[in-house]
């Protein structure tokens, strides 16, 4: 395909059309028609000269800049994070976590409605204390605790836990249980 320029007027009409003007081909303006019926249109004379490759790209920079760039809202994506250290659990044995969680809350949250995280933290704290099932590894007992705070706080739509276990004298090693809930 190749693109030309008409004259300067419309090379200028073509970098200010409006949105309205934009949703329709260009060519089918009615005040581009008649220069395009006209014979000397048809031989490309007088006027009528290649856009080059640089005219094309900056064309199509501008048009896609004008079109988006002004029709984005900003958005705000808010969350809080919070971290236990050094917790204390007996949990299949004794043995010490850290637990590292994050909220994402709702777009437009109001200033009333954020949680209070030394709730949050007390709630965690209470929940890993008095689970009641031994036998479920860590990793049930966190994914039961992010589905407990998604249900608990309705303005919260991400929930993220990583719970840290230290090594013990059964298991040497360090591990970590990461689970994500959302709805």
């Amino acid at each position: 395909m190749v693109l030309l320029e008409i004259g300067d007027y419309q090379a200028s009409r073509l970098l200010t059309l409006s949105r309205f003007e934009l949703r329709f081909p260009t060519l089918l303006n009615p005040s581009f028609l008649p220069m395009l019926s006209s014979p000397r249109s048809a031989l490309f004379a007088n006027g009528f000269r290649f856009f080059s490759l640089r005219r094309i790209a900056l064309g199509a920079a501008f048009l896609f800049f004008a079109w988006f760039a002004t029709a984005a809202e900003p958005r705000v994506t808010e969350s809080f994070s919070l971290e236990i250290r050094g917790l204390p659990l007996d949990h299949q044995g004794p043995q010490v976590v850290d637990v590292f969680l994050k909220l994402t809350y709702v777009e437009g949250i109001a200033p009333a409605d954020y949680p209070d995280f030394e709730v949050i933290e007390r709630e965690v704290k209470v929940f890993l204390a008095k689970y009641p099932n031994e036998k479920d590894y860590i990793e049930i007992v966190n994914k039961k605790l992010c589905l407990d705070l998604l249900k608990r706080y309705p303005v919260v739509t991400v929930v993220a836990i990583d719970v840290k276990t230290y090594p013990t004298m059964t298991v040497p090693y360090a591990h970590v249980s990461h689970v994500i809930a959302s709805r």
